[in-house]
């Protein structure tokens, strides 16, 4: 289970997140994540992946990414805000050469 301020280094595929509220901090209303992603981070193959019970959301607040949702690519830029339905197919990706930093959360916590 993810705590408070634990940093998930995941950098062999292009991502980092830190945890900002867990689900034991939001009484596991939310999880909330901070993610750092790197140039060329792509999660398309193989991991487009479902929530079944949670709604993912993603506000941009530095940089330009791509989401693939419900069989479609979708730009996001900064100040931009996605939400992923629960059961809907999703992935993500940094096609830049800039890192990416995106407030994410889940709801209900994972």
């Amino acid at each position: 289970m993810a705590i408070k301020n634990q940093v998930l280094d995941m950098t062999p595929v292009g991502m980092k997140f830190t945890v900002l509220q867990s689900g034991i901090d939001t009484n596991g209303k939310s999880l909330d994540l901070h993610w750092d992603l790197l140039p060329g981070c792509n999660m398309k193959d193989p991991l487009v992946h479902i929530h079944p019970n949670a709604i993912e959301t993603y506000d941009i607040l530095e940089g330009e990414m791509e989401f693939f949702i419900k069989n479609k690519w979708l730009t996001a830029k900064k100040g931009d805000s996605l939400a992923v339905p629960a059961g809907v197919k999703h992935a993500f990706r940094n096609p830049s050469d800039q890192i990416v930093s995106v407030f994410n959360t889940h709801q209900p916590a994972l």
